[in-house]
C-alpha cells in the first residue's frame, strides 16, 4: 500500500472516530419536497427526479417517522398547508441534557405553518406516545413542540399519551376547536367517553404549555351545547406550568387538573362557557395548586351549573393528597342574562366526598363580578367545608347577586359565604366598589379602589407572592371603563 494511501485511510478512520455515535440530525419539511426522493436534510425543494436528493421531505410524519429515538432529531417545517395526522413513535428519549424539536419555521408566523386534521379519522391531530411511569424507558422526556397551527382532531388536537417528563408546548395556535368528538352535531361524545380537549398530557411532571392560543368557532352559542364534556386543557402531570395562554369562544373547562403543585398563571378566558359542574378550572387531588393573575372575562355556566370551579378531590381519583389552592390576582367576571337555573359561584370549593382531606386555601386579591344566584349556595367563593387553614382577604366585589352573599357577615352586598370556618375573613376587601375596568384590555383606571394596594404578606411554596394590587392587571394610566368590565 502506498504511502498516500495509507495517509487517506488514516484520516477516514480520524474523522470517523471524531463523530458522536448516534449524532442529531435535522430534517426539513417543505410542501413543494418529497417523501420518496429526499433525504430531508436540506432545505430544499425536490428538483424533481432522482431518490435520496438533497432536499427536504414533503410531510411532517415523514419527518417523525426518521427521527432516532435516542439522538435527539429535530424537525422543522417551513410555510405550508400539511394534511393529515402528526404522529410520533413511541419514547423520543433524547441523551441527558438534548431536547427533540418538532418546530414550525421561526422566520414565517405560525399560522403560516399549519396541521389540519380531518377530524372525522383521527382521535389526535398530533400524538405524541410517552411511557408508563418516571425515569429509565418508562417515560418520553424533553419533548419541545412550537411555532405552528394546529386544527381539529376527532378528541385532542394535541395529546401527550403516557408519561412525559419535560415536555414544552410553546407558541402554538389551535383553532376550529368545536369539532371535538364530544361536541359533533349529535352533541354526544363517542362510545369510549374518552374526555375532549385541546391539549391534553396523560401524566408526567415538570411540563409547560405557554405562549398558546385556542378558538373556538364562532358558531359557538353563548351558553354553549347540552351534554358536553370538553375542555381546552387536560393536565394530568405534577410541578407542571399553564401560562401565558388565550382561550375564546371554546365550550367546556380552561383546564381540569390532577396532580399537585401545578401552576395556571397570566392566562386570558374570554366569552367561554365552563360546561357542566366542572368550571373554567376544575382540580382533582392538586395539593398545593396556584391560579395567579389570570382573567376570566364574560364568561358563561351552562344551565343549571357553575363556573370557574375549583372542585377539590370530589371522587376521591387518583392520590388522596391534602386538596388545596391558592388563587391570587385573578379576575374573574360573569356575563348578564344566565339562564334562570344557572349556578353563579366565582371559585367552589365542592363537598369532599372522598376520604381526602383539605389542606390550605388562600384566595387574595381577586376581583369577582356578576356572581351568586337564587340559589343559597352561591356565592363569589362558595365553600362547602373548612380547610385547616383559609385566607380570604384583599378581594374586590362588585355587581354580585344572591341571598347567600347579600348582608352576610355584616357587610352590605358581594360577600363569599365563607360562615362558619375559622377567620377572619375580609378585613380589607372592598364591597360594592366599581372596579373601573377597562372593557377591552380589563386593566383597572388608575381611580380605580383596586389600585389602592394588595396584600403581598402571603408566600407561596414557589416562593412567589400576590402583586401589590387587587385584579389580574395592575393599573395603568387610561379611561375608566365605568360599571365595570363589558358586558
Amino acid at each position: 500500500m502506498s504511502a498516500s494511501r495509507c495517509l487517506v485511510l488514516a484520516l477516514v478512520i480520524s474523522l470517523a472516530g471524531s463523530l458522536p455515535a448516534g449524532a442529531a440530525t435535522l430534517y426539513h419539511v417543505r410542501p413543494d419536497g418529497s417523501d420518496m426522493g429526499c433525504t430531508g436534510r436540506a432545505d430544499a425543494p425536490y428538483p424533481g427526479s432522482g431518490l435520496k436528493r438533497p432536499c427536504a421531505f414533503a410531510t411532517p410524519q415523514k419527518g417523525a417517522d426518521s427521527m432516532s429515538g435516542t439522538a435527539g432529531d429535530d424537525i422543522i417545517i417551513h410555510a405550508g398547508t400539511y394534511m393529515g395526522r402528526l404522529k410520533l413513535k413511541s419514547l423520543i428519549r433524547p441523551r441527558a441534557g438534548e431536547s427533540s424539536v418538532i418546530e414550525g419555521d421561526p422566520n414565517v408566523p405560525r399560522e403560516q405553518i399549519w396541521i389540519d386534521c380531518d377530524n372525522s379519522v383521527d382521535r389526535e391531530c398530533f400524538l405524541v406516545p410517552g411511557g408508563s411511569g418516571s425515569g429509565g424507558a418508562g417515560s418520553a422526556t424533553n419533548i419541545i413542540v412550537r411555532h405552528m397551527r394546529i386544527s381539529a382532531g376527532r378528541c385532542n388536537a394535541i395529546r401527550f399519551e403516557g408519561f412525559h417528563e419535560r415536555v414544552r408546548l410553546e407558541d402554538v395556535l389551535f383553532d376550529d376547536m368545536p369539532a371535538l368528538c364530544c361536541v359533533l352535531a349529535d352533541k354526544k361524545c363517542q362510545p369510549d367517553r374518552m374526555r375532549a380537549s385541546v391539549i391534553r398530557i396523560d401524566q408526567g411532571y415538570n411540563n409547560l404549555i405557554d405562549n398558546f392560543v385556542i378558538l373556538g368557532n364562532e358558531n359557538t352559542t353563548r351558553y354553549g351545547l347540552a351534554g358536553t364534556d370538553a375542555m381546552s386543557i387536560f393536565l394530568g402531570s405534577y410541578g407542571s406550568v399553564v401560562q401565558n395562554g388565550r382561550s375564546e369562544r371554546l365550550l367546556g373547562a380552561f383546564v381540569q387538573e390532577n396532580g399537585d403543585r401545578n401552576i395556571i398563571q397570566d392566562n386570558f378566558v374570554h366569552t367561554t362557557t365552563c360546561e357542566g359542574d366542572d368550571g373554567c378550572i376544575q382540580a382533582y387531588n392538586d395539593s398545593e395548586m396556584i391560579v395567579r393573575r389570570n382573567v376570566f372575562a364574560n364568561v358563561a355556566p351552562d344551565a343549571g351549573d357553575w363556573i370557574v370551579t375549583m372542585r377539590m378531590t370530589p371522587k376521591g381519583e387518583g392520590n388522596c393528597s391534602p386538596t388545596g389552592v391558592a388563587a391570587y390576582n385573578n379576575t374573574l367576571i360573569g356575563v348578564e342574562g344566565y339562564p334562570p337555573n344557572a349556578r353563579k359561584s366565582g371559585f367552589l370549593i365542592h363537598p369532599n366526598r372522598s376520604p381526602c382531606t383539605y389542606g390550605p386555601m388562600t384566595f387574595l386579591n381577586n376581583i369577582f363580578m356578576r356572581f351568586g344566584s337564587a340559589d343559597d349556595r352561591d356565592a363569589a367563593i362558595t365553600l362547602f367545608g373548612c380547610p385547616p387553614s383559609l385566607i380570604i382577604d384583599n378581594n374586590l366585589f362588585f355587581d354580585n347577586v344572591g341571598r347567600r352573599m347579600a348582608g352576610f357577615l355584616g357587610a352590605a352586598t358581594d360577600l363569599n359565604n365563607a360562615a362558619g370556618c375559622a377567620g377572619p375573613f375580609n378585613t380589607n376587601s372592598k364591597f360594592g366598589a366599581d372596579p373601573l375596568l377597562d372593557p377591552v384590555t380589563f386593566i383597572p383606571a388608575p381611580a380605580s379602589p383596586a389600585c389602592g394596594g394588595g396584600n403581598t404578606t402571603f408566600k407561596a411554596w414557589d416562593g412567589g407572592s400576590p402583586s401589590p394590587h387587587i385584579g389580574a392587571k395592575p393599573c395603568e394610566k387610561q379611561s375608566p371603563g365605568g360599571s365595570g368590565a363589558q358586558r
